[in-house]
């Protein structure tokens, strides 16, 4: 059974802060989530490819399901996001989400198996000599590489977890078992190895079973859900991170080199302090670092020389903007560098309220097996919002104290009208955080002071796109200039679940409040809310014109059938949304005269919320008796 590790704070922490701060892992994975609506290859399974050796992927093509031409199915997660120390920039991870980004409807605290990372079919049966093929036997020494990693920053498999390799035999159409690890912490796994991924080499050496045109290997990963009281908390676990995957030929136990050069992270933002900033502002602005550090690594056991390019490009007109070249540098066996490109650019374009930059990095060497990895890119986006995070969240953050406070410190460059909130809440198991809070903005300097603005009576809402944020608007001009803090204010003592990025570090600017006293938070990373600046936006203006006294439900109680009449039309979509006693959200749905609830639903008291598609302001709000 797994246990949450907010537990472990008991011991570790003053009981003054115990249940306060919670970190807690994502039941849905947004980029695969988006990921498979825009995914342009079959949504088969089993797209037949038959390959050659050498075989070789280290996963850092900017995709987000494995390559189709090298693997078969797509339940990985490609990324950068959750290893540490990746041997190079991306890599596959194996989690309890399946290729929709969503847990797996067959989860549960016992393990199960999880995600699949399945080869195409792979040419055991021969090899590419010149123009021929030629038989391909025992002797020529096949072995399959591969460095893993558990939990990087997601959560830790626990012991009765496991990482597993299999090979397929054609010969009696069966997968066989050929090396797994047991779960464990990162901590636990790097103190045994002094590494932070593991190379693991696997010889073939059974032709009976392999040595045909139909071979074909897979990783999978068993997983178990944790079994918590508290499901707001509930979400991905039991992370399996697997780079430079390598098979070839006139191979050895010890042939654990690469002539690989090779960027192992992405570039960071330019910007000192924001990850993004509204474009007006940076004009005004100096925060701006006077270099980007791009760090690469030689996988080989000779010195390399290399190149090293750093370009800005201009992605309105496609132009380059700045270009620095690192010219070459002798690079040690083995040796990790970090390319330090000096900046003396200031960001300008033609665009008067957006911009948007790439940052590019490329080294290059010969002679090199491996060309992705020898350039890497950062998106700069200047926008109409700050932001300390970069978009992604590895995690969820909360409060677990009833009328808990909230506040995220920013700095504006200049005065302007803030004219929304934008957050990005983690959708949760059985839209368990879905609990009414109020929206504060504060005066203040090093803490926040006085509260200047609120709105209550808010729900989490979700967008449908990829990481896009709900913006919550402001219905009066507020103008703000210098420090001010922006949160909520909690109704209950759930864990809102708001994105929490671990990649960036903003927590000296995050503070929370549950007996009367700010305290900075006490995790690393940047939770992703955003305020909003620029022209006030009445609001008001465009409410739907449809209020509370204009719709009638009945009848009450009601038998399990709700039957809703508008006086004054429906004048757009809305959604209802049903609550229980508790404030849990027991059914949802889009409105219509009648609407019929679900049969589990237990006798009793419950509240009823309707909210535009426009807006989720709600526009009607009132209870009924359910009694059958």
């Amino acid at each position: 059974m797994k246990i949450f590790k907010y537990f472990l704070l008991i011991f570790i922490v003053p009981t003054t802060l115990l249940s306060q701060e919670i970190i807690s892992d994502l039941a849905i994975n947004p980029i695969l989530k988006e990921g498979i609506k825009n995914a342009s290859f079959s949504k088969s399974k089993d797209t037949t490819v038959y390959k050659l050796l050498p075989f070789m992927d280290d996963f850092s093509l900017e995709t987000v399901y494995p390559q189709p031409l090298l693997w078969s199915d797509r339940y990985a997660f490609i990324n950068n996001s959750f290893p540490i120390n990746p041997v190079t920039v991306g890599v596959a991870t194996l989690d309890a989400l399946n290729d929709s980004g969503m847990i797996y409807s067959h989860a549960n605290n016992s393990s199960f198996i999880a995600d699949y990372l399945t080869s195409q079919y792979i040419r055991l049966d021969s090899v590419l000599q010149g123009a021929n093929l030629i038989p391909l036997k025992v002797s020529d020494s096949v072995y399959l590489s591969f460095y893993y990693q558990p939990q990087g920053i997601g959560n830790k498999p626990e012991g009765q977890d496991s990482l597993v390799l299999e090979f397929f035999s054609v010969s009696d159409s069966s997968w066989h078992w050929i090396w797994s690890a047991p779960g464990q912490s990162y901590q636990s796994f790097h103190d045994a190895c002094a590494c932070d991924f593991k190379q693991v080499m696997i010889p073939v050496t059974d032709s009976a079973l392999y040595f045909y045109k139909d071979f074909k290997f897979r990783f999978y990963n068993y997983a178990s859900i944790a079994n918590s009281y508290e499901p707001s908390w509930a979400g991905n676990v039991d992370q399996w991170h697997i780079d430079y995957v390598y098979m070839n030929k006139t191979r050895h136990i010890n042939d654990t080199i690469y002539e690989d050069v090779a960027f192992s992270t992405k570039p960071l933002s330019l910007l000192t302090t924001y990850q993004s900033m509204p474009w007006p502002h940076y004009n005004a602005s100096t925060l701006m670092n006077s270099s980007e550090a791009l760090p690469y690594v030689n996988l080989s056991n000779i010195t390399k020389n290399v190149s090293r390019q750093f370009s800005i490009i201009d992605l309105s007109d496609n132009s380059v903007a700045f270009n620095y070249s690192g010219g070459n540098l002798n690079l040690n066996p083995f040796a990790s560098e970090p390319f330090s490109a000096p900046v003396s650019y200031t960001f300008s374009t033609t665009s008067a309220d957006s911009a948007l930059f790439e940052l590019r990095g490329v080294i290059n060497t010969t002679p090199d097996i491996n060309r992705s990895n020898d350039t890497i890119r950062f998106y700069q986006r200047f926008n109409n919002y700050y932001a300390y995070d970069d978009g992604t969240p590895e995690n969820g953050y909360g409060l677990t104290t009833n009328t808990a406070q909230l506040a995220y410190k920013f700095t504006t460059t200049q005065a302007d009208t803030l004219k929304g909130i934008q957050m990005f809440f983690n959708k949760t198991y059985q839209s368990a955080n879905s609990k009414y809070f109020t929206l504060r903005i504060w005066s203040g300097t090093t803490e926040p002071q006085q509260v200047i603005y609120e709105k209550t009576n808010l729900l989490p809402m979700f967008e449908s796109e990829l990481n896009k944020f709900h913006t919550y608007h402001i219905d009066t001009p507020l103008v703000l200039n210098g420090t001010f803090f922006i949160g909520w204010k909690q109704t209950t003592a759930d864990n809102l679940n708001i994105g929490f990025d671990r990649n960036t570090n903003a927590s000296n600017n995050i503070f929370y409040n549950v007996s009367g006293t700010w305290l900075n938070s006490m995790y690393s990373g940047s939770l992703m809310i955003r305020p909003v600046f620029g022209k006030f936006f009445n609001v008001s203006a465009e409410q739907p014109k449809i209020f509370s006294s204009s719709i009638r439900l009945y009848p009450n109680p009601s038998n399990g059938k709700l039957f809703f009449v508008f006086e004054d039309g429906l004048a757009s979509e809305f959604n209802l949304t049903i609550t229980d006693l508790t404030g849990r959200v027991v059914f949802t749905h889009t409105l219509s005269p009648e609407i019929e609830l679900d049969n589990d639903l237990q006798n009793g008291l419950y509240f009823y919320t309707i909210t535009s598609s426009q807006n989720p302001v709600p526009v009607a709000k009132g209870k009924f008796i359910l009694h059958r």
